[in-house]
């Protein structure tokens, strides 16, 4: 699988996720001292947007049940549950954030159709 520039490093702030499409795929994206991490942005749990959560020392608390996750390994914090993130390779070159797709990731959770809902009412 091949590098795609998913957007300029200066838009990726300090750890301050932000979820973009690649390839048919919803990713995070977040940047932590000088390393770059990326994954699927819908939770293995309940599928809400990890993006939307609190990040505090590499740890991605999501907004919808409080399940935490390691932003740099995937993993699942403090309980004893098979739901890991799907990581993807990313970097930092010539002032851009790149990702590389894990081509034996699993298909990709689909955002939460009920988070959708909720934001097409709080658009009208």
């Amino acid at each position: 699988m091949s590098w795609h520039r998913v957007l300029d490093a200066e838009e990726l702030e300090q750890a301050t996720p932000i979820a973009m499409e690649l390839q048919g795929r919803e990713i995070c994206v977040v940047r932590l001292q000088q390393d770059i991490h990326a994954f699927d942005d819908a939770c293995p749990h309940r599928q809400w947007p990890l993006h939307l959560g609190h990040l505090k020392d590499g740890i991605l608390t999501c907004r919808a049940h409080t399940w935490e996750w390691d932003v740099r390994t995937g993993e699942l914090q403090r309980m004893r549950a098979p739901e890991c993130l799907t990581m993807h390779e990313a970097r930092e070159r010539d002032g851009a954030i790149e990702v590389r797709l894990d081509p034996e990731a699993p298909e990709p959770l689909l955002i939460s159709a009920l988070w959708r809902a909720t934001q097409e009412l709080e658009v009208r």
